[in-house]
């Protein structure tokens, strides 16, 4: 499943974060090469739409994903 997919999957019902779960999906595809270091994420509102969540929401998850260390 591609990291789109499970964006689109974002169970609002999980006690896992919707932010959380959106890390997730971009961790896993991170860490399996569905995304190569070179390539470019999605803009942010680009984002919100796909996992149906607000611009805050997905600016949080690349702001977490940024201090994990797994994007730039």
């Amino acid at each position: 499943m591609s990291y789109k997919e499970r964006l689109s999957d974002i169970d609002r019902g999980s006690p896992e974060s919707v932010t959380s779960q959106i890390v997730g999906a971009f961790s896993e595809a991170i860490e399996s090469g569905e995304l190569g270091p070179a390539e470019k994420l999605p803009p942010t509102r680009e984002l919100a739409e796909l996992a149906g969540v607000n611009h805050l929401t997905a600016a949080r998850a690349y702001r977490r994903l940024a201090d994990m260390g797994l994007v730039a």
